[in-house]
């Protein structure tokens, strides 16, 4: 039924993440086959949300589920930009759990550097022949 708790699965894993509730949470996401892929989760993503708030047995679990660790906020932050941003106790554990699972900074994901150094080769063409139009 409509309006059902059932029926919010985003806002319930953002609660039992923010109330620290390992049960409701591990149950809740059971439901879920991609967690990168929440209806209506009013976040960037659930891992982004359990790194925001320091939970890393909720980051582990979403790690665990397959979440991507390089996914980016609409601010262009990864979970690690976002574990490194902040000073919470289990920020190392966090911050390791996120560099295992491949997770990288917004500056070294490969696109990123990729459009750095073109962006380079194109101001050195300029500089070379600056009648060519890029």
């Amino acid at each position: 039924m409509p309006g059902t708790p059932e029926y919010r699965p985003a806002e319930n894993l953002a609660s039992a993440i923010a109330r620290g509730d390992e049960s409701t949470f591990r149950a809740l996401l059971a439901k879920h086959p991609d967690p990168d892929n929440i209806p209506d989760f009013p976040y960037a993503t659930l891992l982004h949300f359990a790194v925001m708030q320091g939970r890393s047995w909720a980051v582990e679990e979403v790690l665990k589920k397959g979440a991507d660790p390089n996914r980016l906020t609409p601010t262009h932050k990864t979970a690690l930009d976002l574990a490194e941003e902040h000073d919470w106790r289990p920020l190392p554990m966090i911050v390791d759990m996120l560099t295992k699972a491949g997770g990288k900074r917004y500056d070294e994901l490969p696109e990123v550097v990729a459009a750095k150094k073109l962006a380079v080769l194109r101001e050195r063409a300029k500089t070379a022949n600056p009648k060519v139009k890029f």
